[in-house]
């Protein structure tokens, strides 16, 4: 509730401030709200606006953050895995001019990066559960489901399955190598079907983009024996104490 209400007070301000022809920034919600009449505004449209941004806020940026942070703390732990992280940074991102980005083609070159950081989304499970409504009657291994029931997924009981993961609580990434695409169902972190998370793709690609720029710049070492505990009551899962690295 305080997370709407500090939202909505800046929906309103930004708002006031479109009226009044004051100068904004120009942001998503700026962008939003050139959208909106002044017949349109009202409570309704602030409610979804508050949405939005939370989608944005949370599902944009904390899980990102949460699996990048869990990522470094894995490969800062083995050093084997790292040394893979690095050399593929090292060939795409050391033959770059300054100030250039890498091109799509170039990034797909991240094939180990990118299975260490899918080996986080399964170990870790960022968003360890996720709930869905029954929109007609079911039966789910022999359980009647009613239509309009809330059904609770746990995605992480699922990527901590031995019958379906090989040494399942040990950080691999070479299990992501070679795989097909999302191995099915029993991979989840962006759920599957025709409501999965539109942002899966941007996600993997920011976070290729930001670890190998750090591991080719940088050094990390584990610099807290509370960095792998799991913060109990925090979604996306976060460390219980922050993660503290030494950086050279």
């Amino acid at each position: 509730r305080q997370l709407d209400s500090a939202i909505i007070a800046i929906i309103r301000r930004r708002w006031k401030q479109k009226q009044a022809g004051m100068k904004v920034p120009e942001d998503v919600l700026e962008r939003v709200l050139d959208q909106v009449g002044p017949s349109e505004y009202g409570a309704a449209v602030e409610k979804q606006l508050c949405f939005e941004i939370k989608t944005f806020l949370l599902a944009g940026h904390e899980t990102s953050a949460a699996m990048l942070t869990w990522t470094m703390y894995e490969l800062s732990r083995n050093g084997a895995a790292m040394g893979r992280v690095v050399c593929e940074a090292e060939h795409v991102f050391g033959k770059l001019d300054q100030g250039a980005l890498p091109t799509r083609d170039s990034l797909a070159s991240l094939e180990y990066s990118l299975a260490a950081l899918k080996e986080t989304l399964r170990l870790y499970s960022v968003v360890p559960v996720v709930t869905r409504v029954t929109e007609e009657d079911d039966d789910l291994g022999g359980t009647r489901v009613p239509a309009g029931t809330i059904v609770i997924m746990s995605l992480q009981g699922v990527h901590h399955r031995a019958d379906l993961w090989e040494d399942p609580l040990t950080y691999k990434p070479e299990r992501f190598l070679d795989v097909d695409e999302n191995e099915g169902f029993k991979f989840l972190p962006f759920i599957q079907g025709p409501r999965n998370c539109l942002g899966q793709y941007l996600a993997l690609l920011e976070a290729r983009v930001v670890l190998g720029t750090l591991v080719k710049r940088y050094t990390f070492a584990s610099a807290s024996a509370d960095n792998g505990k799991k913060h109990t009551k925090v979604v996306p899962i976060a460390p219980a104490h922050g993660m503290h690295f030494t950086v050279s």
